[in-house]
């Protein structure tokens, strides 16, 4: 089935591109949202694997569209098909992706967010064959974080028939980044096309792979390491960032001779190419944005600076503001559709994030109680962080720069761009307002959740700590934005393979800035410590816990299962421990709590009632606390599970069959 998945999203592509006469190197991003938003919607109804029902009638239906073409316009695709698939940007961007889905394919999850939701979310959603029941989500504490990348991620581990594959997920997750990379080598075949060396078509075709794999290691480093979607959504808001100007012809470009051409040119053709051109810009952007929206909760609000970004690159100049304001409002309608559709699926299943908990109770005015001096100390490590330390906390690269240099390096790169004519002057004032006030904007933010939501984690009291938070982060308006300043670069620059290449200078830039000790380990180096991570990971889990978990593979979850897992009170406390076990149990959903010797019958009650689990599993302790269960059934019995039952506000437990348990 692997091969008709495959088959069926190169398919997706090849339509796409043909339609619109462009590059794969532009629509394999498209096509990439059109499966996530497909695999969205099949979630709702735990339907995922009807994707294989899907791509095979895609396939099918290309086959015998296919057969029933004449001989000529077969011969005409086909030769389409091969310019398309055999264009040096192709071929790029082919090696780009299957080299990162073959040097991650033996990755585990190692990395602590991974454990916390990436990785358990993604094993739950290929257990369950899509989203959990109301209250059995399997990562509780991150229930309203959105599934785009982690669908995508399923797709990859689906691929295989026989279990789920850690690797795999890597894969997908490691795709979902650079696919929204491919764009930044739509000049690449016209570059080549002055030299027909074979040996320097080579040299630059590995050259901007190996670049691509490490240009988001400039200023962030955290995807090398783990599965985090901050560089998922930099890379989104990057593109979209740049399918703008790619809309509009550079300032100063000679348009005598397309008049000229157009003057030879049926009126009726023009027509209909500027009408494939406006539907694609609109259906790029849209699609771009709908699925930004679904990779984090925090994608609403880089949606909303690419749509100001949108909206001023489309209305200036426009000839016909009404049409395009039309326009506009539908392309922002998608991202309001699905993301409003993630929320209000959130508000029914009663799922939301702990984060998002502490956020709505601050906002109603309960601040945290920070001790003593942390407000000032979180204040002079954030500054530190921002002004004095580099981005890359570690790893290697020749040139490293703080935050606050960036920040100045993008505005000198707008002021050179102007100055090259790359950009007119109205464009170079809107990028002076625009890029700064994003930047303060989200750094804003970002010391004002240190100083509230995060303010208690005793790790960001210090610069070293500190910067790791800006350096993840801040990935989209980092990364978002060197994507910008490159594209525009790219794209406009007039001169290609001349001194200085504007590819050449890519190459350059990364090979100075990029972390080329992270990529190195991130890519291939984490093969030499595999056996130690598992080791490490299986050390986590205790023996009483190895019993837990081993009674819960042998479940029948349904469509989720939630289990209230009683601890003694200082096991209970190991949250580190805790979050190990969760993953293994995923896709169960389990919640910890802790008895003691100071424990009551009615706290138990209580514990119960705050968890909304449907079962109960408690590992030996004190024989005395028994007794805390007498209330809720006759002879409790410690490793066993029981099923919860609540009447008429009373609690029952019930020993659970194995042949039924997790039914509803």
């Amino acid at each position: 089935m692997a091969v008709v998945l495959l088959a069926a999203f190169l398919m997706i592509a090849c339509l796409l591109a043909l339609r619109f006469e462009k590059q794969l190197t532009a629509v394999l991003p498209l096509a990439t949202c059109i499966l996530i938003l497909i695999l969205y919607v099949l979630a709702f109804f735990r339907r995922l694997s009807w994707i294989d029902y899907f791509s095979t009638a895609i396939v099918v239906g290309a086959v015998l569209r296919v057969l029933f073409l004449s001989g000529e316009k077969k011969k005409k695709l086909f030769a389409q098909l091969r310019e398309l698939f055999f264009a040096p940007s192709a071929i790029a961007a082919m090696v780009l992706l299957t080299g990162a889905v073959l040097l991650t394919g033996n990755k585990i999850a190692t990395w602590w967010d991974d454990l916390n939701f990436w990785a358990t979310d993604v094993k739950a959603l290929y257990a369950l064959d899509g989203f959990a029941a109301k209250y059995t989500n399997a990562a509780s504490e991150f229930g309203d974080y959105p599934p785009g990348i982690q669908l995508l991620k399923w797709w990859f581990v689906h691929l295989k028939p026989d279990g789920f594959s850690e690797g795999l997920m890597f894969a997908g997750y490691y795709f979902g980044v650079f696919v929204f990379l491919t764009p930044l080598l739509s000049r690449l075949d016209e570059a080549l096309q002055t030299d027909r060396r074979t040996v320097k078509q080579l040299f630059w075709t590995v050259v901007l792979v190996v670049c691509l794999a490490a240009f988001p290691s400039m200023t962030e480093t955290f995807y090398l390491g783990g599965m985090c979607a901050d560089l998922v959504m930099a890379v989104i808001y990057g593109v979209i960032l740049m399918s703008c100007l790619e809309d509009r012809a550079a300032p100063g470009a000679d348009t005598a001779a397309a008049d000229t051409a157009a003057a030879d040119t049926a009126t009726a053709d023009i027509a209909d190419a500027a009408s494939r051109s406006r539907t694609f810009s609109n259906l790029r952007i849209a699609l771009y944005l709908g699925v930004l929206v679904l990779v984090k909760s925090v994608g609403f609000l880089w949606a909303a600076f690419a749509l100001v970004f949108v909206w001023f690159w489309r209305l200036h100049g426009a000839a016909d503001k009404k049409k395009e304001i039309r326009q506009l409002l539908c392309i922002t309608a998608l991202p309001a559709v699905s993301g409003g559709s993630w929320m209000l699926f959130c508000l029914l299943m009663k799922r939301v994030a702990k984060l998002t908990g502490a956020a709505v109770s601050m906002a109603s005015g309960n601040l945290p109680i920070l001790l003593e001096g942390t407000v000032q100390k979180l204040l002079h490590a954030y500054a530190e962080a921002f002004a004095a330390r580099a981005l890359h906390r570690d790893g290697f690269s020749w040139i490293g720069v703080s935050a606050l240099a960036l920040f100045v390096i993008f505005l000198i790169g707008i002021a050179w761009l102007y100055r090259r004519k790359l950009l007119t002057k109205t464009e170079r004032n809107f990028l002076f307002v625009y890029v700064p006030l994003t930047g303060i904007v989200f750094y804003g933010i970002n010391l004002v959740s240190h100083l509230t939501i995060f303010a208690t984690e005793t790790q960001y009291l210090e610069a070293t700590g500190m910067i790791a938070s800006i350096e993840r982060y801040s990935a989209p308006f980092t990364v978002g934005t060197l994507y910008l300043l490159f594209g525009i670069f790219l794209e406009r620059s007039p001169r290609l393979w001349g001194k200085i290449s504007p590819y050449a200078a890519l190459a350059a830039a990364v090979l100075l800035c990029a972390n080329w000790g992270a990529v190195y380990d991130g890519m291939i180096g984490y093969r030499q410590r595999l056996d130690d991570d598992l080791q490490a990971r299986s050390n986590m889990i205790t023996e009483a816990s190895e019993e837990f978990l081993e009674k819960m593979s042998k479940q029948d979850v349904g469509s989720g299962m939630r289990v209230l897992y009683l601890k003694n009170v200082q096991d209970a406390a190991q949250w580190v421990r805790n979050t190990y076990i969760s993953f293994e149990a995923s896709p169960v959903s389990v919640l910890f709590g802790g008895i003691g010797e100071d424990t009551t019958s009615g706290q138990v009650w209580e514990l119960v009632q705050a968890s909304h689990a449907g079962y109960l599993y408690a590992d030996e302790t004190d024989e005395a606390l028994k007794e805390l269960f007498a209330p809720y059934t006759e002879e409790f019995a410690w490793k066993t599970l029981y099923r919860i039952q609540i009447n008429d506000g009373t609690l029952i437990l019930e020993r659970a069959e194995e042949s039924r348990q997790g039914q509803p």
